[in-house]
């Protein structure tokens, strides 16, 4: 979700990222090499780097490349403390931003919580070629953490 693209001050549109694709594949090959250096039979050794493999393209494809259903695909701020979350199949759903985000000028991980009690996540990693953006948007969520407290 490297780029992002601001119609109004509170709405954001989320674009596939390749760095944050790259890094959940190789972290996730890492953790498949180190599975295979515990040297485990091969009983254990074949489905752990099978769901290994199954959580990479799982992870890649929602939080990396958008195309998953689940993919958050624009975030638009309703309140000040209340979001509507856009999925990739359509869906929109309201939310709450729970203080437990982090906000970075390179990444942020803002974690939502919906109506029904469901925790989602959303990553969003910036390159530094888009700072007016991800400044109003790290500026409106301070903003929303400060009137919390």
């Amino acid at each position: 979700m490297s780029s992002t693209k601001f119609e109004a001050r509170s709405d954001v549109e989320l674009f596939p990222s390749t760095p944050l694709s790259v890094l959940l594949a190789v972290g996730h090959l890492l953790a498949a090499v180190a599975l295979s250096t515990l040297e485990p039979s091969w009983v254990v050794l074949a489905p752990g780097i099978g769901l290994i493999a199954w959580s990479g393209v799982y992870h890649v494809r929602r939080y990396g490349m958008l195309t998953h259903g689940h993919a958050v695909i624009r975030l638009t701020q309703s309140g000040d403390e209340s979001w509507t979350l856009k999925f990739r199949n359509g869906v929109s759903v309201p939310a709450r931003l729970r203080p437990g985000s982090f906000v970075h000028p390179t990444l942020m991980v803002l974690n939502f919580l919906t109506d029904n009690r469901k925790r989602i996540s959303v990553v969003i990693v910036t390159l530094g070629d888009e700072p007016d953006p991800m400044r109003h948007l790290r500026v409106a969520l301070r903003s929303s953490d400060s009137s919390e407290a």
